[in-house]
């Protein structure tokens, strides 16, 4: 699950691993408990990338907007059903707060530097 400007957004996979219907879901809801609102699927497999996309989690760069989903998916052309390759692609939000669906890509994102992170004072 993820915050974002007050929406929670509930991710899951469905389907089976080795199937083709694999993919990763969202709901989405005003308070963390529910209820939630089934949106739809925003990553499934591309036939000209890779199959099985799912088993995901999504990160936000500290003090951005800007979003990642992580997750494994299959190779082309890779018979056995437990071969996992570790993606990232970037995770577009629309104007109205739902999720774009996720362009899967050979390559992945952009390498890019992380903010340094700050250590907290005591008492602060």
């Amino acid at each position: 699950m993820l915050k974002r400007r007050g929406i929670y957004y509930l991710m899951w996979s469905e389907g089976e691993w080795t199937g083709p219907l694999y993919s990763v879901a969202y709901a989405t809801a005003s308070n963390p408990l529910g209820p939630f609102t089934p949106r739809g699927k925003i990553l499934e497999q591309d036939a000209r990338v890779a199959r099985g996309a799912g088993h995901h989690s999504a990160v936000c760069i500290p003090g951005t907007d800007d979003w990642y989903i992580v997750y494994h998916r299959r190779p082309l052309g890779e018979t056995n059903g437990n071969h996992r390759q570790v993606a990232i692609e970037r995770m577009h939000f629309r104007k109205d707060g739902s999720i774009a669906p996720v362009v899967l890509t050979q390559g992945g994102v952009t390498a890019r530097r992380l903010p340094v992170a700050t250590k907290a004072r005591p008492g602060s």
